[in-house]
């Protein structure tokens, strides 16, 4: 049972890791020091519909891998829900 957990616990920290890279992709060839989530979600979606445009992925999994960073200090959200890379 533990190594089921950990084998998804694994796999989540992936998908959090790729998230958080694309968007710091998105941000950086944009040129951009911030960006609000939604608009984010919406480049996401743009740029890797395969990946970003399923029913799996909503706006909670980018809220859930920036609040695991924003915890790590590598990236800070707003109250308007701009982010900005630390």
């Amino acid at each position: 049972m533990v190594t089921i957990f950990i084998e998804k616990n694994d796999e989540r920290k992936d998908k959090m890791s790729q998230i958080i890279n694309d968007i710091r992709t998105l941000m950086t060839s944009s040129n951009l020091q911030q960006l609000n989530i939604n608009e984010i979600m919406r480049r996401l979606e743009k740029t890797n519909p395969s990946r970003y445009n399923s029913r799996e992925f909503k706006k909670d999994n980018v809220l859930e891998t920036l609040n695991f960073y924003k915890n790590l200090s590598v990236v800070y959200v707003d109250n308007e829900e701009n982010v900005i890379f630390l």
